[in-house]
């Protein structure tokens, strides 16, 4: 579907312009979105994951990922943690 190549286009168009990424209530289990994000995102730009548990995505082991969670929620994290963080 054109809408789908479009949608991808203008998410890798957004991606390489960003300063930041921060990943709120995403899986991380998608093979296609994450791809994406490393092929369009600068690799030496951070990358935040907001997520309850960390599991064992392959998503972490690209260096500038971070992640916050560890049992916490979205309320937990504050304006301090973001910039201590980023």
């Amino acid at each position: 579907h054109k809408y789908y190549i479009d949608m991808f286009s203008m998410f890798s168009e957004k991606l390489a312009i960003s300063e930041i990424l921060v990943c709120i209530g995403y899986g991380l289990g998608d093979f296609e979105i994450n791809n994406k994000i490393f092929e369009s995102f600068d690799p030496n730009k951070k990358i935040l994951v907001v997520k309850r548990s960390k599991g064992n995505e392959e998503f972490y082991r690209n260096d500038n990922v971070i992640y916050f969670g560890n049992g916490k929620e979205l309320k937990d994290l504050s304006i301090s943690d973001i910039e201590e963080l980023l």
